[in-house]
């Protein structure tokens, strides 16, 4: 798989630009994204894709910071990602948070900025809560109150489906995580028409 360390001088470490950088990422995400196949994905890893990634995730232009999470978000589940992200004590899911919470961000011209990006973002939030080492210290940044904000402020359901199962992921391992969903008394919501319970899942009708 010598084309994965190929899109990496695509990349702003290597002096790039936003075109070449996006246009990369795309590229790394479909080889990333092949079935099952580890091949890509620990090639990638091994040529320290992931902080040339991260780079990328700091980029001014909002669709080079959306090609990079989502990029990322086909590596979610590999130990080498996961140790990346409790570096630091989880520091890095400040970013992946603030990402989530720009879902409503506009640019000059009053047109969607970060909508993509946050979709992304909560992908990925989505898929790292069911490890349960990853869902505890997402809890401690905050993500359990990002998460109800987002539900309660978007009218998105794609946005709503990610936020249920982050939440349904976090409270089932963090006991604090149970309590701030359950004590919130925002509005109810709604996905497809149907009401959520507190409890993350749909309420049954009778």
């Amino acid at each position: 798989m010598s084309s994965v360390s190929f899109f990496f001088f695509f990349f702003g470490v290597f002096h790039s630009d936003n075109l070449m950088e996006y246009e990369g990422l795309m590229a790394l995400t479909n080889i990333l994204s092949m079935g099952n196949q580890t091949g890509p994905k620990e090639r990638f890893v091994t040529l320290r894709g992931i902080p040339a990634v991260e780079y990328c995730q700091f980029s001014s232009h909002p669709q080079v910071r959306t090609a990079a999470t989502e990029c990322f978000v086909n590596v979610v589940y590999h130990i080498n990602f996961i140790k990346y992200m409790l570096h630091n004590n989880g520091e890095r899911f400040k970013l992946w948070i603030s990402f989530a919470e720009c879902f409503n961000e506009l640019d000059e011209d009053g047109k969607p900025a970060s909508y993509k990006n946050a979709r992304a973002a909560m992908g990925g939030l989505a898929m790292m809560a069911e490890i349960p080492q990853l869902a505890m210290v997402m809890c401690e940044h905050g993500c359990v109150e990002s998460m109800i904000s987002i539900m309660t402020n978007s009218d998105q359901d794609e946005l709503h489906m990610r936020a249920a199962v982050c939440l349904r992921a976090m409270c089932s391992v963090d006991d604090n995580a149970t309590k701030t969903f359950e004590n919130d008394d925002e509005q109810e919501i709604t996905v497809d028409g149907d009401e959520l319970s507190k409890k993350g899942g749909r309420k049954q009708d009778g």
